[in-house]
C-alpha cells in the first residue's frame, strides 16, 4: 500500500494521509512518502522537509526528480 504525506495526499486529491498517528504529537517520524521519498512527518502525517514550504507537493515531486536525475530548475 502506498503512503503519502498530508502535502502529497492533498497534491495527489487522496481524502488522507495514511501516515497519521505513527508519532506521539512531540515527536516526528522517519517515514517514506511515495511522493517524497525518505521523510520526516510530524503525528499528523505533515511532512517537515523544506521541499514543502510552498504548500505545492509538485515541488517535492521535482526536488526529487532533480536530485535523482543531477538536474536544476528553470
Amino acid at each position: 500500500m502506498a503512503d503519502f504525506c498530508v502535502q502529497c495526499a492533498k497534491e495527489m486529491n487522496f481524502p488522507r494521509t495514511d501516515l497519521a498517528g505513527l508519532c506521539a504529537s512531540t515527536e516526528m517520524a522517519h517515514v517514506i512518502c511515495e511522493g517524497c521519498g525518505p521523510t520526516t512527518v510530524d503525528s499528523t502525517g505533515r511532512c517537515l522537509e523544506v521541499a514543502h514550504e510552498t504548500g505545492d507537493a509538485n515541488a517535492c515531486f521535482q526536488a526529487y526528480i532533480n536530485g535523482a536525475e543531477g538536474k536544476k530548475d528553470g
